[in-house]
């Protein structure tokens, strides 16, 4: 899925998370009697899962309102969790394709480097071993001009 997809869904399961929690609030406010910073608090810790139990449903009414309310809103907040985590193992994956790119366009250059280093090292032999065959011959016509001057 595209990054800007992913935005794009995220963005709107926040959107929809923050609706039904903010409709959420008002009806438990309204049926309990709690504050809406009470209810929203109840609706959060529903949402979420963590439950404290500090806010329960009193009537019968709110008890069933609060079944109905968890069973919906859980997996929407339990999909955000996933679209957020795919995300990121995208950003990971992206990154990790990036840098092993990177490390074949360097072992590639590391292969030519040293194709090119093999290449000058034969080349400096082959001059060494010119220049080890010169310096014999240049031996050898030293001595005989050492011959033609001592006669």
């Amino acid at each position: 899925m595209p990054t800007k997809r992913l935005k794009k869904d995220f963005i709107f399961l926040i959107l929809a998370i923050l609706s039904v929690m903010t409709m959420g609030a008002f009806v438990f406010s309204y049926l309990e009697g709690w504050t809406l910073v009470d209810s929203f608090y109840f609706v959060t810790m529903t949402a979420t899962t963590v439950g404290y139990g500090d806010l329960t449903p009193s009537t019968p009414i709110s008890k069933i309102v609060t079944m109905l309310y968890a069973v919906s809103i859980v997996p929407f907040v339990l999909y955000t969790f996933t679209v957020v985590a795919k995300f990121q193992i995208d950003k990971v994956y992206t990154r990790i394709h990036h840098l092993e790119r990177k490390q074949q366009e360097q072992e590639a250059e590391i292969s030519k480097a040293e194709r090119k280093l093999s290449h000058q090292k034969n080349l400096l032999n082959q001059q060494e071993a010119e220049l080890n065959e010169h310096n014999k011959e240049l031996e050898l016509v030293e001595d005989i001009m050492e011959d033609a001057l001592v006669q």
